[in-house]
């Protein structure tokens, strides 16, 4: 048999395409053609198999040699068809049978010697993968691997021929456990804040975007950091996922189960943020997948980047084309922000005098726009606390047990948490009372809100609502959830305890 065909992918972002490697022998003079759209790096590969199959006293055919990389229209990149090609070589001259080859999927560079190499993308491939996948041994990835996840590994070329021969089975990967036991968040580590902990526990439940305002030292910083201690943890296919982005952004894959917290600095690049580059790599937004992003000093990140996150936040995806390609990220994620009042900072502090003028205070707080505030759920202005500030007796602070069995209420309810809602929700329609929405009709029509704002004010109330046990939004809820709310003006409510 002249022709042969192996299964193989190719990588592009966290996305793998299946990729047929098709080798057809012809009667000529000897040459190495390779077709499809590779890259320097692939057709460098013939150079590679050539070594690894003489070395290893393979047959390498003296005749004309077609590699084609199917479809031809998709870029091909990486090392990763060195071990296919070769593969098909060798089934081509009838060293291999084409039934044998069929049930696997194979990638892995190769050495001139034959050794299998490390290749980029891994996790990539075993997420959308419905074969067995066989991989070099050295794999950082594969040392770390779930059980669902497994596949089988080598070390060189000629285990895996005595594997598809069946004369040695190839080991799997061993099945570890990204299972890790979350503690409650320890809110004893924040002086005072009752209302910055009770929004903390708000934008946990219902998933809400979150911004703390005070002066220097409050413990703006310290209550962003908890609220990766209040979600729970995640599934496997997240936890797998999020992996992938890792891998992606080639950081070091770990994975636990926790959700991702990260933490730019405010000199971030907007394709650090929002992701880019040569290769095309995952920013923080999409490093902060099913976790927390956390912006701190949020006022001093330039404008332009801060509004690029405007539709990720909404759409819970990005999608960055350039001119050879299109590469889509996921980005759910929850926003929370922190920033001083003022340049100084002191502005509401009750001690230090400020010494901004009023136009440079104006002038700081406009540097986030409105349509990115708009997207912002909770705004929550926090003050100095005293250094001998008691701890409050009415404190609504949730266990990670309870914000887990509240979290799966609203999934069960709606299929998303409540920040996902509109206004115009059926679900939400039903579990309002007439009150309510009466009230609601006349903050939307006194404060000008936009229909997002409304939006956010409403469910914030059903996330009270849900808190507080309770099975309608009613009045008191619109009342506390007003409290979170940017530029509006109301009475004075206090968080009712469970």
């Amino acid at each position: 048999m002249s022709f042969s065909t192996v299964n193989s992918y190719s990588v592009s972002g966290i996305t793998a395409t299946h990729v047929t490697v098709e080798t057809h022998l012809s009667p000529g003079l000897p040459k190495f053609t390779l077709v499809g759209l590779p890259e320097a790096v692939v057709k460098e590969s013939k150079e590679r198999v050539r070594s690894a199959l003489i070395t290893n006293q393979l047959p390498f055919p003296k005749q004309r040699i077609t590699i084609n990389l199917a479809p031809a229209d998709l870029p091909k990149q990486g090392g990763c068809f060195d071990l296919p090609i070769a593969l098909g070589i060798l089934a081509a001259q009838g060293v291999l049978k084409q039934s044998d080859l069929h049930p696997f999927v194979f990638c892995g560079e190769l050495s001139l010697s034959g050794q299998l190499r490390p290749i980029t993308g891994v996790l990539a491939m075993l997420l959308v993968s419905q074969k067995t996948l066989i991989l070099p041994a050295s794999q950082p990835e594969c040392q770390a691997l779930p059980h669902a996840k497994s596949c089988l590994i080598a070390s060189q070329l000629l285990e895996v021929i005595a594997h598809l021969k069946q004369q040695k089975c190839l080991p799997k990967t061993q099945a570890h456990t990204c299972e890790q036991p979350l503690p409650d968040p320890d809110f004893k580590s924040v002086i005072g804040q009752s209302l910055g902990k009770y929004a903390l526990m708000l934008s946990a439940v219902g998933g809400h975007a979150l911004r703390f305002i005070g002066p220097p030292g409050c413990g703006k910083s310290l209550l962003a950091h908890l609220l990766v201690d209040c979600l729970p943890t995640l599934n496997e296919t997240d936890t797998f996922t999020c992996a992938t982005l890792r891998a992606a952004a080639q950081l070091p894959v770990n994975f636990s189960n926790r959700p991702p917290f990260r933490a730019p600095h405010h000199s971030i690049s907007q394709a650090g943020l929002i992701g880019g580059g040569t290769p095309v790599r995952p920013g923080e937004i999409s490093l902060a997948h099913k976790g927390v992003l956390f912006l701190d000093e949020v006022a001093e990140i330039p404008r332009k980047q801060l509004d690029s996150l405007r539709e990720p936040i909404e759409q819970s995806y990005i999608h960055i084309a350039r001119a050879g390609h299109h590469i889509q990220f996921p980005t759910e994620f929850q926003l929370i922000c922190a920033m001083n009042p003022c340049p100084c900072g002191y502005s509401t502090h009750p001690h230090i005098s400020c010494q901004c003028t009023p136009h440079a205070i104006q002038m700081y707080q406009t540097r986030i726009s409105g349509p990115l505030l708009d997207r912002i759920g909770l705004h929550v202005h926090l003050n100095a606390p005293a250094h001998n500030t008691p701890p409050s007796t009415d404190e609504i602070l949730l266990s990670i047990k309870h914000i887990q069995t509240l979290r799966a209420v609203q999934q069960q309810r709606q299929g998303c948490l409540n920040h996902q809602l509109n206004t115009a929700h059926p679900i939400l329609k039903q579990n309002t009372s007439s009150k309510a929405h009466t009230m609601l009709s006349n903050i939307y029509q006194k404060q000008h809100l936009s229909m997002r704002a409304l939006g956010h004010l409403h469910t914030t109330a059903f996330t009270i609502a849900d808190i507080s046990d309770s099975p309608h939004i009613s009045v008191q809820h619109i009342e506390q959830a007003l409290m979170f709310q940017k530029n509006i003006t109301h009475k004075h409510a206090t968080p009712h305890t469970i």
